[in-house]
């Protein structure tokens, strides 16, 4: 029982590889969670429930329940729970960014310089100690090689480049800012 319920996470963790990035935990009890920000804010998040099925049929012969038939039926397990978690994932995201006013809408134009420029400019970003960027992860919907190939242009680089200089900057006056526990 154990190693299907790896089996259907493992899964449902390529199916939809944001669930394998997130780190989870299951919650018993309650119908939420809150977090409280250092700016004192409070986010609240209502539970939502993921559900999966399958259905045996009872005229199936015993012997026809092989191991490949089990993995087959634990790959739509997880498909059912990769789909149903990454709509939820996405919801939340949206209502997050919405709130905030990060908010980049492309009309349904594909992905371009400009409106990357427009997102990273409107993201908090975060740098090593050595100044250097990290780079936030991207969910591309299908658009992988279309960003990779605006992040590959030199015009894309040079204005990246000028937001990451003023980026880097806020970032350093807000850890200069920071109030230390102690």
């Amino acid at each position: 029982m154990e190693d299907n319920f790896l089996t259907v996470n493992m899964l449902a963790a390529q199916m939809s590889p944001m669930l394998g990035m997130v780190s989870h935990n299951i919650q018993f009890e309650g119908a939420g969670h809150a977090i409280e920000r250092h700016d004192d804010t409070v986010s609240e998040t209502a539970m939502t429930t993921v559900t999966a099925e399958l259905t045996f049929s009872m005229d199936m012969p015993l012997d026809d329940f092989t191991p490949a038939e089990l993995l087959r039926r634990l790959g739509e397990l997880a498909e059912q729970k990769a789909r149903g978690t990454s709509k939820y994932f996405y919801a939340e995201i949206n209502k997050a960014t919405e709130a905030v006013g990060n908010v980049v809408d492309g009309g349904g134009q594909p992905p371009s310089e400009d409106l990357l420029i427009d997102a990273y400019s409107r993201m908090e970003h975060t740098f090593d100690a050595d100044g250097r960027w990290k780079p936030p992860t991207l969910f591309t919907g299908g658009n992988a090689q279309l960003i990779n190939d605006i992040h590959a242009s030199a015009s894309f680089q040079r204005r990246l480049g000028d937001v990451l200089r003023q980026k880097r900057d806020d970032y350093r006056r807000r850890e200069a800012d920071r109030v230390l526990a102690g």
